[in-house]
């Protein structure tokens, strides 16, 4: 499949998961030709697959202010389908999900707690997950499940 054909199949996925901007058609089609050299290099001939990831862990954030950030071991998220759980020291306090919008939904977990997250950001071309706090919470880190693409057989 040349890439032109396979960026007209994975254009609206690619634009759903943030990866490019939203502009007509054909000009997405484009720019996805565009991306696909850039991020996948040799591979980008490549049929992209979509993998799964289930309860990956995060590295602590210290949490010395009200802003928490996350590297996912994976990059290339797929828009809508990520879930996971906020855990402050060893204590989950919340629950969220990322909507195809790229909208967090939050929901407490267990005895409400006095740091709660107010608001998130996904970076899914990175795979940064960027948490807002009502104040700086200390370790805090996050359970994340959710499906990213990579070049089919790597």
């Amino acid at each position: 499949m040349d890439n032109t054909n396979l960026a007209t199949v994975i254009a609206d996925k690619l634009i759903s998961s943030d990866l490019i901007s939203k502009q007509n058609f054909d000009e997405t089609v484009e720019l996805v030709e565009e991306k696909l050299a850039f991020h996948l290099g040799d591979d980008r001939n490549a049929l992209l697959e979509q993998h799964n990831t289930t309860n990956e862990t995060t590295a602590v954030d210290s949490g010395d202010d009200a802003i928490s950030e996350f590297h996912l071991k994976n990059k290339a998220v797929a828009a809508g389908t990520m879930t996971g759980q906020i855990y402050r020291k060893s204590m989950a306090i919340q629950s969220f999900f990322v909507d195809e919008n790229g909208q967090f939904g939050f929901s407490n977990v267990g005895q409400p707690s006095d740091v709660t997250a107010l608001a998130g950001k996904l970076n899914a071309r990175e795979g940064k997950v960027t948490l807002s706090w009502n104040t700086a919470p200390g370790d805090n880190y996050i359970l994340v499940s959710y499906d990213y693409f990579k070049p089919e057989g790597k």
